[in-house]
């Protein structure tokens, strides 16, 4: 029973991912602004570190857990540098 649950979830939790990295995708090719491609890049950054996040416990597997670390941290820092150099590009 128990397993029946989990197995629903996870097809739920992947059939969400598979969904929202097409979104983020189509965004981020079709624009219309700088700002918006960015705001796409960072939504699949977020989509990454959940996935990494889910293979790590899933896995047992922590190596897993600190690259979603490393990617938050990457993530993060480029998205506030993008939006700096944006910003100064379009005052």
């Amino acid at each position: 029973m128990m397993s029946n649950i989990l197995d629903i979830m996870l097809t739920f939790l992947l059939l969400s991912l598979a969904i929202g990295t097409l979104m983020g995708t189509i965004r981020l090719f079709k624009g219309p602004s700088h700002m918006d491609r960015l705001v796409a890049l960072e939504f699949l950054g977020g989509l990454s570190i959940c996935a990494l996040i889910w293979m790590g416990l899933n896995f047992s597997d922590t190596v897993v857990l600190d690259v979603a670390l490393i990617v938050a941290l990457l993530g993060f820092l480029s998205t506030c540098s993008m939006a700096k150099w944006l910003e100064r590009e379009n005052p």
